[in-house]
């Protein structure tokens, strides 16, 4: 694995990374977040967002952009300390701080295959979504483990409460997890 600090890049630095991948007939997925705090689901979207392709790219928005977002009193972590958590997982390729509210200049710049999302938007709700359909780029918000043709997915709502995020998960998957999770099937009825 790579040193964590030669993964950061600058916006100018990726595109030409991005070029040279692209030429060497290398998948981009882009994916990209505030990630404050890193935790668990944010490894998961990640590492499900590599799956995607050769190269994953992640944008880390910068501590402004969170203020605008998020409120004053955020973020908790600076954008450097964001950037290189995010850099020392190794799902990660890249990693640039952006200062815009969303990642349409980015998407313009390096013109990823995939652009990876969270469970928390669907394919219509994603803020650049006109921006990579011009471009031709796939959105894909996180749904791993989802089949739309399988009557099993599950609906993981998370630990013992209201869903914060939603993942789909096989009943053999299921077999393995702790009896306190909250979980629906497709018509919403307690498992």
């Amino acid at each position: 694995m790579r040193p964590t600090k030669t993964k950061i890049v600058t916006s100018s630095e990726l595109r030409g990374l991005a070029n040279t991948a692209k030429k060497q007939g290398k998948r981009l997925v882009f994916a990209n977040g505030c990630f404050d705090t890193l935790h668990v689901g944010h490894v998961r979207y990640l590492q499900g967002a590599k799956e995607e392709g050769d190269i994953l790219i992640v944008g880390v928005n910068s501590d402004a952009s969170v203020r605008s977002l998020k409120g004053p009193k955020q973020p908790i972590l600076d954008e450097m300390a964001r950037a290189q958590l995010v850099a020392a997982l190794g799902s990660v390729d890249y990693v640039v701080v952006f200062p815009e509210a969303n990642v349409e200049r980015l998407l313009e710049e390096i013109r990823p295959n995939v652009h990876a999302k969270g469970t928390d938007y669907t394919a219509e709700s994603v803020p650049e979504r006109a921006v990579a359909d011009r471009l031709g780029i796939r959105v894909d918000p996180d749904k791993p483990g989802y089949d739309p043709n399988n009557k099993y997915n599950v609906e993981w709502h998370g630990w013992n409460g209201p869903p914060n995020k939603v993942r789909y998960l096989n009943w053999g998957v299921l077999e393995r997890l702790p009896p306190n999770m909250c979980f629906t099937d497709r018509k919403s009825t307690r498992l």
